[in-house]
């Protein structure tokens, strides 16, 4: 089956989409660090406890994300300076639905990153009413060997690089794809909108 067109022809559609997030996830990066010469960046997952996790289906995995990104006019001391974010929703034996995010801040007025970070997962679990959990590299950060996360400032060429291939790389992979029936504007992959320059600060 392997060698029919049909198959090769989905293969070739993912490899497609994932060049196609690697490169607009980096133009999006790109615009972060021309509107803001200092960034931290915060590296999450947002997944859910068990047994609740076995039970979880796609579209309320959805629901729930989409609750914690329309309240945050709500919450501004937690969002005032946030500036963007790129997200993937995966699925997996051990974890079932579950995210992975990049959020981005704006470095001028926001520093700590594990603090911030760790409140983003604390409001994760309270979008869940408890039945979220969180994964915080930023939190863990000092056990990784390359960090492309916490502080980034614009002429660090070699932390956004680390960026670019150990954070959007490994969720612009293909070897996850989820094919869902879509409806309306559906996705497992996306970003955020580009920060206006007038707010940029320079």
């Amino acid at each position: 089956e392997s060698r029919t067109q049909k198959f090769r022809s989905r293969v070739a559609s993912q490899q497609y989409k994932s060049t196609y997030r690697l490169e607009s996830s980096k133009e999006l990066i790109d615009e972060v660090f021309k509107n803001y010469a200092r960034v931290e960046v915060l590296r999450i997952d947002f997944s859910f406890k068990y047994p609740d996790a076995e039970h979880i289906t796609a579209e309320q995995a959805r629901a729930y994300f989409k609750k914690f990104l329309n309240n945050r006019r709500h919450n501004k001391s937690l969002f005032e300076y946030f500036l963007t974010y790129i997200w993937k929703l995966e699925w997996g034996p051990d974890k079932g639905y579950h995210y992975h995010l990049i959020f981005f801040y704006n470095g001028r007025y926001v520093c700590n990153d594990s603090y911030w970070s760790n409140q983003l997962c604390k409001y994760w679990e309270e979008i869940t009413k408890g039945i979220g959990r969180s994964h915080d590299c930023n939190r863990d950060k000092d056990r990784y060997i390359r960090r492309g996360i916490g502080t980034i400032t614009r002429k660090n060429d070699a932390k956004r690089k680390i960026l670019v291939e150990d954070g959007v790389e490994y969720l612009t992979k293909t070897d996850q794809c989820l094919n869902f029936k879509k409806s309306g504007k559906d996705r497992c992959y996306g970003m955020g909108k580009v920060p206006e320059k007038s707010n940029a600060g320079r």
